[in-house]
């Protein structure tokens, strides 16, 4: 059975542009500026992006023209991790909903069409960044504004699908490759099967030197030795860093376990506690990451 191929070649099918004015169903980012406050607002079609919808019974997600081709898929990562991303009219949460949704919309179109290409590499590794980026950059929001076991279950996904196609493709010796695949690996710390996955990849990959310290990073976890996983999580590059740095929380509290019941009669150095917790990357570090490296 051939695969399924998308025929539009823009952000969003006309189909679905005419159907969402007519539902209201047009985000404010969506609508023209000149008539966004009309009760019925008309679509601007250089800014609609096609939104993601469940597979509900008796709907075919598998209409040629409602299917984005891969130009028109990197022209949308490209429209919502350069325009809309840097869009200060809106609340940055309202911002990360929209684009979080279009990019389901992007995968969905992916898995369809069952894209393997080095483009599709492309538009997955951009997915990946983004999440990863913003389980950071949000984890001090409120659940109301930002769900990081949502966002984690994203990442989570669109990683194992990229990692997919590194292991089947002609695509697969993407030099970025071994980025994505730390960043597996560290999103998933001390997890036996993420570091079996990195063990079992060609011995090129894993000799390069992201690789190696995250392996090395996810050991130590794994023995406990946190003080030497925090000062090696220092040496990654600064995605990377981010992305490990989600463990703080875990680290800290397993700390803390140990600390209790070795120093239950004696007082512990404050400063010796500081110092450890000062490994966490600062929010200021992060600053100088302010765009998605793509």
């Amino acid at each position: 059975m051939s695969n399924i191929v998308g025929t539009c070649t823009t952000k969003c099918p006309a189909e679905e542009i005419k159907m969402r004015e007519r539902e209201r169903l047009l985000h404010p980012l969506e609508v023209q500026s000149s008539v966004e406050r009309q009760r019925c607002p008309k679509a601007d079609v250089n800014r609609v992006v096609k939104c993601h919808v469940r597979c509900a019974a008796g709907q075919s997600l598998q209409k040629p023209t409602n299917l984005r081709t891969v130009p028109a898929l990197l022209d949308t990562i490209n429209y919502l991790l350069d325009s809309v991303i840097t869009n200060t009219k809106f609340p940055q949460n309202v911002i990360y909903d929209f684009i979080c949704d279009r990019l389901m919309a992007v995968r969905q179109d992916v898995v369809v069409q069952n894209l393997v290409s080095l483009a599709c590499i492309r538009i997955l590794q951009s997915v990946v960044t983004f999440h990863a980026y913003a389980a950071f950059c949000f984890y001090k929001e409120p659940i109301s504004k930002f769900d990081p076991k949502l966002n984690n279950k994203h990442l989570q996904e669109t990683l194992k699908k990229l990692l997919k196609i590194y292991s089947e493709s002609d695509a697969a010796e993407s030099n970025k490759r071994t980025s994505f695949e730390s960043i597996y690996l560290l999103h998933n710390l001390g997890n036996a099967e993420a570091m079996r996955h990195a063990l079992q990849l060609p011995k090129n990959l894993r000799e390069r030197s992201e690789l190696k310290l995250s392996l090395e990073i996810s050991l130590s976890f794994v023995k406990r030795n946190y003080l030497r996983a925090c000062r090696l999580m220092e040496k990654l590059p600064l995605l990377l860093e981010a992305v490990a740095s989600l463990h703080f929380p875990r680290i800290n509290e397993d700390v803390a376990i140990v600390m209790s019941k070795a120093y239950r009669n004696n007082d512990y150095p404050l400063n010796n506690l500081l110092e450890t917790n000062n490994l966490a990357l600062s929010e200021r570090k992060l600053l100088r990451y302010s765009k998605y490296q793509l």
